[in-house]
């Protein structure tokens, strides 16, 4: 098997998110000069005139490896809406139908997982676990293990997404496939040090002493810590991490929250004359975001009884752009209120770079991953580990990077756009 083996389909025909795979396709016909079959004419997701999902196949699958994009669709265009339990439905059915035609592996491509949040069960929750956090589960399941024995029962073998939620996800897909590999998550961070290096504020030749990194939760600790350890490899070694706990008095209710306990590395100086880059995984609500955007710019953080500080500005990073469905207006003004210097993120959610309210356009760039996602492809058809596609020896390669990843998406109003 190899390249010439695969086939490339989406599952939704909304514009934007149908044009994520093509690109990807594009990618691996430029860079490796294989020919794919166009997206549309591979897997075809047509309906019924009821409005049932009906997948038509248009390319021989024989012997085949299929990966099935499933995007995030915009959330403001009906005709082309998919909500996440309907993508999972076109996932399961579309993988089926290629079974069916003769597909000998079938991955399921999700740049945002959904279901990823819904990772606990009652059975999941440790006796130790605080009652405050054993609360929020109560009467919940763990539809992340549910959707993966549904897509192992529709011969999905593997699942590839960008930035997961949650390690117990990943536990999940072990649990239910029996191996390590059944679901594939891809490191942001590479793209995030590629941006920081030609498009950043980083004071380079004071080796980043101007950053501090800031961590809102334990869930976005161990993200945080790794981007804080590869500046450091790339010599950005006077950059700091700070870090707060979190605790959620009522779910999804972005008033409810509490930001508790920050600590911080041992090269950290404070946040005076500073910027703060706030990095999650994801921004929904934006109630975390903007819980930690005024802890940082009005109350200040103290830590060790000094006085407390505040930064000179505030960067805001997350890989997931949810921005609350159809209440993304919502989401945004609450982030725009923030006043962030800058926002970035990444372009899981593909219609983020047009359903913008303008005052967060202003000030937003968007990293296009559809070229990542095609060296991923390329690394396991040709069976080479996933951190050699951004490493030689280990170590960031800058070279290997730039050649998957792409000028970051900015609008005219950005102060620091370039055409």
């Amino acid at each position: 098997m190899g390249l010439r083996d695969i086939v490339i389909a989406s599952l939704s025909r909304d514009p934007d998110s149908m044009n994520f795979p093509r690109k990807t396709v594009e990618y691996l016909h430029s860079v490796y000069k294989i020919s794919i079959p166009e997206v549309e004419k591979s897997i075809y997701p047509g309906k019924f005139s009821g409005g049932e999902f009906n997948p038509e196949v248009f390319t021989d699958l024989t012997g085949k490896n299929v990966y099935l994009f499933g995007v995030p669709t915009d959330p403001a265009n009906i005709l082309h809406s998919v909500s996440p339990g309907e993508m999972k439905s076109r996932a399961e059915f579309s993988a089926y139908t290629a079974w069916e035609h003769g597909a000998k592996h079938i991955t399921f491509v999700a740049p945002d997982l959904y279901f990823s949040r819904a990772d606990k069960g009652p059975s999941d929750m440790p006796e130790s676990s605080p009652e405050e956090k054993r609360r929020l589960f109560k009467g919940k399941g763990n539809l992340a293990k549910a959707q993966a024995n549904a897509f192992k029962a529709n011969h999905i073998d593997r699942v590839i997404t960008m930035h997961l939620h949650s390690p117990w996800v990943a536990k999940s897909y072990q649990d239910v496939y029996g191996r390590d590999d059944a679901l594939i998550t891809m490191n942001p961070l590479p793209l995030i040090i590629h941006y920081f290096q030609h498009f950043s504020l980083i004071d380079y030749s004071d080796q980043g002493r101007n950053v501090v990194l800031v961590s809102p939760d334990k869930g976005a600790e161990p993200f945080a810590r790794d981007l804080y350890s590869l500046m450091h490899d790339v010599g950005l070694v006077n950059v700091s991490l700070l870090m707060f706990d979190k605790l959620r008095l009522k779910p999804n209710d972005p008033n409810m929250l509490e930001l508790s306990n920050p600590r911080a590395t041992d090269n950290y100086q404070g946040l005076a004359g500073k910027i703060a880059i706030t990095l999650d995984d994801m921004d929904d609500t934006v109630g975390t975001r903007e819980r930690l955007h005024k802890t940082l710019k009005v109350d200040g953080v103290v830590i060790e009884g000094k006085s407390p500080q505040n930064p000179d500005a505030v960067v805001s990073y997350a890989t997931h752009a949810v921005h609350a469905g159809l209440a993304y207006e919502d989401a945004q003004q609450r982030m725009a209120a923030a006043f962030p210097l800058e926002v970035l993120y990444m372009n899981t959610h593909p219609s983020i770079e047009k359903n913008m309210i303008y005052e967060l356009r202003k000030v937003t760039s968007v990293i296009r991953t559809a070229r990542y996602f095609g060296e991923v492809i390329r690394a396991i058809e040709e069976g080479i580990p996933l951190t050699e596609i951004y490493c030689t020896d280990g170590v960031y390669d800058p070279q290997k990077v730039a050649k998957f990843a792409e000028p970051p998406k900015r609008r005219t109003e950005h102060p620091r756009y370039t055409a």
